[in-house]
Formats: C-alpha cells, sequence, structure tokens
C-alpha cells in the first residue's frame, strides 16, 4: 500500500499548487489565443518557456476532463478544473493513473531487454 503525505491542495509531479492549475486552465479557455494566455499566466518568462509551461498543465487537465467524462458518462469534456477535483474517491480508485488511482497495467514496468553482453572470459585470439 502506498500511502502520500503530499497535501491535497498540491499538484503531484508540479511545482506549484492545483489552484494555479486551475488558473492556468481558465486562462487558456478564456483567452483568444494560446500565446495571450501564456503571456497572462507567466508574464516573467519568455513566449517560449511560458507556452510550454502552459500546455502541460493544459494537458494534464484534458486528460482528467476526459477520463472523469468518460467514467461518468457524459457526452462533454468541458469540465472544469474543480470538477475534476471534487471527483468522488470510489471513481478514482478506478481511473488508471495518472489522473486516478488505479495501478497500471501490468506490462507497463518491464525491464527492457538489456542489450549489454554476458560477462565470462575474454574469447580466444
Amino acid at each position: 500500500m502506498t500511502v502520500s503525505l503530499l497535501p491535497d491542495f498540491l499538484a503531484a509531479g508540479f511545482g506549484e499548487t492545483l489552484d494555479v492549475q486551475g488558473k492556468a486552465v481558465e486562462a487558456a479557455e478564456r483567452c483568444r489565443s494560446f500565446d495571450e494566455a501564456a503571456r497572462e499566466v507567466r508574464p516573467e518568462i519568455e513566449i517560449q518557456g511560458a507556452r510550454r509551461w502552459l500546455r502541460r498543465r493544459v494537458q494534464r487537465h484534458r486528460l482528467g476532463a476526459l477520463l472523469l467524462a468518460t467514467a461518468l458518462g457524459t457526452a462533454t469534456t468541458a469540465i472544469t478544473p474543480a470538477e475534476v477535483r471534487a471527483a468522488p474517491a470510489e471513481l478514482l480508485q478506478r481511473l488508471p493513473t495518472p489522473a486516478g488511482l488505479a495501478h497500471r497495467r501490468l506490462g507497463y514496468w518491464t525491464e527492457p531487454k538489456r542489450l549489454q553482453h554476458t560477462m565470462g572470459p575474454d574469447p580466444p585470439r
């Protein structure tokens, strides 16, 4: 069993809170262009870095919204970040990672085939 000590207001794998991510997603939906949204949410960095930062947050939200909409059987994926966060715990148990708590499929963590030769004495010349 894995127990997380991560508070529920922090975003796992990211350096900010879920509220910051939610505001970034809302800005991306509200602004006329993606560049405008990137400049709004990250004015302190260059546009290329701001675009990359925002794209990662928006993609993560869209994945969560799609999984949640599929699990709930709704026809729309226009789900706000607050709705994704308010998903019932029993639903999160069924959703696969990274959005839910279900284990990844078994073959995911298999070790790749080794390309290194076996150990032993050098062959004769």
